[in-house]
């Protein structure tokens, strides 16, 4: 075989070794973590949206979390996000996970109605699980009001597929009123601030 011929073959095994790679790339998971800089649940009660650097992750039906947040049990519960999964077609899902302490004994009732169970520490804890939209962020002018106060970080998996289009994510459905308050699908979003306090 003469210089020219090996050296086209190669380029020709260096190209398809290159290819092999980013296509094997392509079709991985991936794993990442997104800081969180609003949690906000829709005055309606019907969506949770969370903020990040990134994206807003937009979750429907909501009424366990919203009945815990809005009601007599607020005062008592932290949560915490357990993590966050992008599937293909812009879908999302998630894990809330709701803590209830030192929480009075005839409210006890209430909680497990709800769906709380007690552990060994007298803790109440209860599992949502979220589905939802993701959507590409805007990078929206918010309030402090908004802000949580303080760093959280949540993981996010991101499938293959997802991964492959994720320059197809729609925007946000998130707006900026005239007063600076933020609406999602023409209602108003609270914050809720001390998520995990």
């Amino acid at each position: 075989m003469n210089r020219r011929n090996f050296m086209k073959l190669s380029v020709s095994l260096l190209a398809v070794n290159l290819s092999g790679c980013l296509t094997g790339l392509m079709y991985h998971d991936r794993y990442t973590s997104e800081k969180l800089s609003s949690v906000l649940i829709s005055e309606d009660g019907k969506h949770l949206v969370a903020i990040t650097e990134k994206h807003d992750y937009v979750f429907d039906n909501v009424p366990r979390l919203s009945a815990i947040v809005r009601g007599d049990l607020h005062r008592y519960a932290s949560a915490q996000f357990e993590s966050f999964h992008m599937a293909s077609g812009g879908k999302t899902s998630g894990t809330v996970i709701m803590t209830l302490k030192d929480l009075p004994t005839e409210m006890e009732p209430q909680a497990s109605n709800l769906g709380f169970k007690a552990d060994e520490s007298d803790e109440w804890v209860l599992s949502i699980p979220l589905e939802g939209t993701v959507y590409k962020g805007r990078g929206l002018p918010v309030d402090p009001a908004y802000r949580l106060n303080r760093t959280y970080y949540v993981s996010v998996k991101q499938d293959a597929s997802a991964a492959a289009t994720a320059g197809k994510i729609l925007a946000t459905p998130v707006t900026v009123a005239v007063d600076g308050a933020l609406i999602l699908f023409g209602v108003a979003l609270l914050s809720l601030a001390h998520w995990e306090d």
